[in-house]
């Protein structure tokens, strides 16, 4: 992701006389100039700072949900394992046989293995790209006095807060991004009895995502009325989820989502 720095620079007056400029400005109102174009510009790089913090939740949640295929097939390998070695062979054949198998298994445990250790390294070195646009930006943003966060790496939550819902409605992959929270909500689902397809997971975050552009969130509700809405969602999608599934899914997808600075914004943090 390439980032365009903003870096707008403030002139100062060639002359100051009397407390007047050349163009017969007074001292004070070119300090407030000053003072709005300086807040222009930090107000740019704190949009590139949601924006680079949107693209660290997608590439956890693709990098959570990659792992977490391979992990599945590793499982299913390792079963396989534990069944042929608890049957005994019959004959020699069939010993060789299971030994052929084990071998088999076993290699393709370590290309396995193999995959999570590339996939592992490439997450941390896209991490470690994006963590050092953040801290350029966090220095920029000091150059023009703006307030930095020292924590910026771990998200700020005051610009989550601020401009979360603006880059919602304009971040062209919203859609792709709720698809991956909807994918992971129904993974953490043990012994889920059903998995929908591709296809439907995409319906769902499309629905979704139109949802959130059409309602206003600012009241105390929103988390209610968002999971209110979803169990509607399941019920019309017709698919045969029992009451435990659902609720799974519902506070899944929620927890999933206040996690993510694409879509925390629709659950503001309400004041005692």
């Amino acid at each position: 992701m390439k980032v365009k720095f903003y870096n707008k620079k403030i002139t100062e007056a060639d002359e100051i006389q009397d407390g007047n400029d050349s163009n017969g400005n007074s001292q004070e109102t070119n300090d407030q100039n000053q003072t709005v174009n300086t807040n222009t510009d930090t107000t740019e790089l704190d949009n590139q700072v949601v924006q680079l913090t949107n693209r660290k939740n997608i590439l956890k949640n693709t990098y959570n949900a990659d792992i977490k295929v391979l992990n599945d097939q590793i499982t299913a390998l390792q079963n396989q394992k534990a069944n042929i070695d608890n049957v005994q062979p019959e004959n020699d054949d069939q010993a060789a046989a299971n030994r052929s198998k084990l071998i088999q298994i076993n290699m393709q445990l370590i290309e396995l293995a193999n995959k999570k250790n590339a996939r592992k390294n490439l997450f941390n070195n896209d991490m470690k790209g994006v963590n050092q646009q953040l801290i350029l930006i966090n220095k920029e943003i000091a150059e023009n006095g703006g307030e930095i966060n020292i924590n910026i790496i771990d998200e700020s939550e005051k610009i989550r807060k601020r401009f979360g819902k603006k880059l919602f409605e304009a971040v062209v992959n919203r859609t792709d991004e709720m698809y991956a929270a909807i994918k992971l909500a129904f993974d953490k689902i043990d012994n889920l009895s059903y998995s929908p397809d591709n296809t439907q997971c995409k319906t769902f975050a499309k629905n979704i995502v139109a949802y959130l552009n059409k309602i206003g969130w600012e009241s105390g509700e929103n988390e209610k009325n968002f999971k209110t809405f979803l169990y509607g969602l399941l019920n019309a999608s017709h698919i045969s989820f029992g009451n435990t599934e659902k609720d799974k899914f519902v506070n899944n997808l929620v927890d999933i989502m206040k996690e993510n600075t694409l879509f925390s914004w629709v659950f503001p943090k309400v004041k005692d």
